[in-house]
């Protein structure tokens, strides 16, 4: 394959590079970059009458740089944005900054504090010693880090309008009057409303703990989790009590776990029932949790007496849900801080339970030191409740198995193995026939159904934790208390949920898979709480006391970035952006003149007002996975509250996480990789060229360092190979087309097809790999089989329409090379290369498969022999095999589904036919060694269909000659003047000659 061809490999490529080339691409990065920031060429304004695009990404928190993984998915949008503009589309792609919310300011008051922890993560963040204490005024943060991102953003080559960059909070005034025109409409429709809600507490300072009064857990919310009943044989209105995070598994319980060593407590409770009246209980469960209950008004009146755990062993109880009888076994895993304290076990689904399980049973000494009888782990087992494909329907062992976890106390790969088990369960997993209401459903649905099943039958309740530790300033470990003068917004609410699914059924889902999760999470979503009393942000307009939160206030920008530029060229005074202002320039409520002002001059507000209008709605938002049951749900509810039908979002697309080599990124092991790390390893072209290989879809993305490194010699032969290539065919004429060209030119306009394809539906790293690595591929082949002499027009439009396709991932060395073969213009402005659907040619492709096919046949007997031929023989089948294969094929594809070919049949139908009248004697063995290639016989037949073998091989007779350095004659076994030595022709048969070698 030749030297500078993409798919060229060498033993190099996996070690750094020469400097000289990476200085080459940066040389040329650097040069476009000055030119399309002098040109303007990112910023996009109105042109009525062009179609538009319009996407985003998630603006970033800004307390630390952006890294590979921030890179991955904003340039998911880059490359959409390039490839829409590629198709005349006027595309815009602007990029702001959040600073709302809390860790902010969390961080700077440890850095007051000299943190050393937080001096630590700064300095190997790579600000220098003499800059930290400018870290203490959170303003800083909000000046520094914006500022870092654009410059190396810009670097990274994204088209991105900064025009229209802009930061949160009310360090903003426009934007801080933009939100509160947003939440006093949401106020007004009657989304935000007050209410119960939890929250993060210090039981000690009883206070709430924001952010910044953590000492650990910056970021931790509550988590809900579902309180299950187990009712007490024999002690009625007595029960155990257990929480759970997966309800849906409550089919599959078969035991409980209690520490024998630990003092529970037994409560009186006034519960509410489903239907709102008072019921008594006893609950049971640990000292710990007692606390918890009360702060979560779950109905505690008082505590009767102290339970040991090692009376409870033993006991019987009812499974809620299940509605069967299990055992209390002992157990010393469980955490009493955590929760209740008892734990139900799901052995089928749940790897620590299951391992427990096991060691029970091994040694049954723990239970019987309790006084209980071993003979009630007999009928404990796992119970199947979910189909998880490719773990089965015992999941759980599955895994253990798998990892060789031996003990309860393999803590790590016990983590891995739940992780494990819960990605196939939920993502991928349903539930069996025998699950009640849920049987047959998609798991990622019946979580949610089964809690409310269970709650509305009156054998659960709700109960919240901090998702994982938190700690406050004060050193206490918090809990979770529930609040009653919280604003929030009322996802919950249920017509508000219906227009929300109408939007996503419309809506543009990439990839596809993502729509069902959308809508599970619009089901589950209930009432969220928008705002804090710290922080950083906008005050909500009506209750200043409150800011709101910072993943309510990022929901619906997407509309700011519109006007963004313009309110920052104006400068008017924040007053003059009145509510109304906003209702005439959001809405279209109202006269331009009425909300006109002094510094917003009529003509200003007419423009902006238009400019939304074309822009909007917003077709394309790309975000990592983490944000769908977040973020994107709530900006489509917000949408569909605050617009117009028509102004609805029209396109979303989600990613999985980024992992580097495989292993997920941590500045403890060392890989994790800022994106002006990257570039400066690796290159610039070469970071996205590894980004756009990293991934796609919902599965995780890989960025593998071996990618990168050896990116610079892939791009630099590219380079050079487009430019040669041109400067030798940019002025030659067209000889006679060969097979070859039509072949090139049919592979060609297929890959333009294919290409445009993955593109829109997001499929990068496809779409790199057919249009860099397989389109390369297919040149070299190209070039070797016309002896290094391609048809000059095909060259042109193989170097215009691959330069064009790369533009989308490496946009720098595209741009050099179109100016190189063009010279006017931008390449994003000459336009996505059609396919030419006349010249896909089926045939010449399955000729040019023909002969590579024939190419390893004789490979293989050269190899087999062991020696260098002076000349080859070669011979296709003669014509009667052919109208036999023909006639053979038509009799196996008229088979009914399952039928079994009766080769006596077709041997007979093929003997009574006159033109096969002279070979009646050789058609049994024909048939039958057809037959006995089964599936193989079709697809070879199928794949010489309108071949001309003997033309094709003729055709071809000069690169064989090339390829194996000896004489090489090609006869049809039907030629009388044939010269074949060895009597070989009569083994050829349709798509596979005979070869003979001298």
């Amino acid at each position: 394959m030749p030297e500078g061809s993409p798919t060229a490999e060498t033993a190099t490529e996996t070690q750094e590079t020469p400097r000289s080339g990476r200085d080459r691409l940066a040389e040329v990065e650097a040069r476009w970059a000055a030119k399309w920031a002098d040109a303007g060429l990112h910023e996009a304004d109105p042109e009525p009458g062009r179609p538009k695009f319009f996407g985003t990404y998630p603006y970033s928190y800004m307390n630390a740089f952006a890294h590979v993984g921030h890179a991955y998915t904003m340039s998911r949008v880059d490359f959409r944005a390039r490839y829409e503009r590629l198709h005349g589309k006027n595309a815009l792609f602007p990029m702001g900054f959040h600073v709302t919310g809390t860790p902010i300011v969390a961080a700077a008051h440890r850095v007051a504090k000299e943190d050393p922890v937080q001096l630590r993560i700064l300095r190997e963040s790579g600000i220098p010693e003499e800059e930290l204490g400018k870290f203490a005024d959170p303003h800083h943060w909000i000046a520094y880090f914006p500022d870092k991102w654009r410059e190396d953003i810009t670097r990274f080559g994204m088209m991105i309008d900064w025009r229209r960059s802009f930061i949160t909070t009310d360090k903003n005034p426009y934007y801080d009057r933009f939100i509160k025109w947003q939440f006093l409409r949401l106020k007004e429709k009657g989304y935000v409303r007050k209410g119960r809600h939890p929250v993060i507490w210090d039981p000690v300072q009883k206070a709430v703990i924001g952010d910044h009064d953590r000492a650990e857990g910056e970021g931790v919310a509550p988590q809900e989790g579902v309180l299950l009943k187990f009712p007490i044989e024999g002690r009625k209105g007595h029960h155990l009590i257990a929480a759970t995070l997966r309800p849906e598994t409550v089919f599959g319980q078969t035991n409980l776990w209690v520490d024998p060593s630990v003092d529970y407590v037994e409560l009186a409770m006034e519960v509410k029932s489903p239907e709102g009246d008072t019921k008594k209980e006893h609950w049971i469960a640990s000292r710990e949790c007692a606390e918890k209950l009360r702060l979560q008004d779950l109905g505690v009146k008082t505590e009767v007496q102290s339970v040991s755990g090692k009376d409870l062993v033993g006991l019987v109880v009812t499974a809620p849900g299940a509605e069967r009888k299990i055992p209390v076994l002992p157990a010393s895993f469980m955490k009493t801080d955590k929760w209740t304290g008892i734990v139900t076990s799901v052995p089928s689904d749940a790897p620590l339970d299951f391992v427990a399980l096991q060691d029970l049973k091994k040694d049954p000494a723990p239970l019987v030191a309790c006084g209980a009888d071993p003979a009630l782990l007999e009928t404990v087992a796992p119970i199947e409740i979910i189909d998880t494909e490719e773990l089965g329907t015992l999941p759980a062992k599955a895994v253990v198995e798998k990892l060789k976890i031996q003990s309860q106390k393999d803590d790590e790969r016990l983590k891995q193995a739940t992780e494990e088990v819960y990605q196939a369960a939920f993502y991928k997993g349903r539930m069996l026939p025998h699950c009640g209401p849920v049987a047959g459903r998609p798991v990622s649905e019946a979580k949610e159904a089964v809690k409310e099943w269970l709650l509305a039958q009156g054998s659960a309740h709700l109960m919240w934790e901090p998702e994982s530790l938190v700690v406050s300033r004060h050193g206490h470990q918090a809990v979770v208390k529930v609040v009653s003068d919280q604003w929030f917004l009322a996802y919950g609410d249920k017509e508000w949920k219906a227009t929300t699914h109408e939007a996503f059924d419309r809506m543009e889902i990439l990839p596809e898979v993502a729509r069902k999760q959308f809508h599970i999470v619009v089901d589950w979503l209930r009432d969220w709480a928008c705002t804090r009393e710290a922080g950083l942000g906008t005050r909500l307009p009506w209750d200043e006391d409150w800011l709101i939160e910072s993943l309510s206030d990022s929901t619906v920008y997407m509309a700011y970035y519109t006007v963004s530029h313009h309110l920052e060229r104006l400068k008017p005074p924040a007053d003059d952006l009145s509510p109304e202002f906003w209702d005439h320039i959001m809405l279209g409520k109202g006269d331009a003149e009425a909300v006109a002002t002094k510094a917003v001059p009529v003509d200003e507000v007419k423009r902006m007002r238009a400019e939304f209008d074309y822009w909007y709605p917003l077709d394309f938002r790309n975000s990592g996975k983490d944000l769908l049951q977040n973020h994107l749900t709530f900006a489509v509810f917000n949408h569909c509250a605050l617009f117009p039908e028509e102004k609805w979002m029209q396109g979303i697309a989600v990613n999985g996480w980024v992992t580097v080599d495989g292993e997920k990124m941590s500045k403890s092991k060392g890989n994790f990789i800022t994106l002006r790390d990257a570039m400066e390893r690796f290159g610039v072209s070469e970071t996205r060229f590894a980004v756009a290989s990293a991934g796609e879809g919902l599965d995780d993305a890989n960025f593998e360092i071996d990618v990168a490194k050896s990116a610079t010699r892939r791009l630099v032969s590219w380079l050079d190979n487009m430019m040669a290539t041109w400067d030798r065919v940019a002025k030659a004429e067209d000889g006679e087309e060969r097979g070859a060209d039509r072949w090139f030119a049919s592979v060609l306009n297929r890959t333009l097809q294919e290409v445009d394809g993955h593109m829109s539906r997001a499929e990068y790293r496809t779409a790199l790999k057919v249009a860099y690595h397989d389109l390369g591929r297919d040149w070299s082949w190209y070039l070797k089989r016309t002896g290094d002499d391609p048809l000059p027009s095909l060259a042109r439009q193989h170097v215009s329409a691959q330069t064009r396709l790369l533009a989308v991932f490496v946009p720098h060395l595209a741009e050099e090379v179109w100016h190189h073969i063009d010279g006017t213009g931008s390449v994003l402005d000459a336009g996505f290369p059609a396919a030419d659907p006349t010249r896909i040619d089926p045939a010449a492709e399955r000729q040019e498969t023909y002969f590579e096919g024939v190419l390893d046949d004789i490979r293989n007997i050269l190899k087999i022999i062991g020696k260098e031929p002076t000349k080859v023989y070669l011979y296709t089948a003669p014509e009667w095999k052919r109208r036999a294969d023909g006639a053979i094929a038509a009799a196996l594809e008229a088979l009914p589904p399952g039928e079994r070919v009766n080769p006596g049949t077709i041997i007979k139908a093929l003997v009574s036919d006159p033109e096969l009248k002279a070979h009646t004697k050789d058609v049994p063995k024909h048939v039958n060694l057809a037959l006995k290639q089964g599936a193989g016989f079709l697809n070879q037949h199928r794949r010489v269909a309108g071949v001309d073998e003997t033309a094709a091989l003729k055709e071809s007779q000069d690169f064989l000659t090339r390829e194996f350095n000896a004489e090489v004659a090609v006869f049809s076994a039907d030629d009388p003047d044939k010269v074949d030595p060895a009597g070989r022709a009569q083994g050829a048969v349709p798509g596979r000659p005979a070869v003979y070698v001298e």
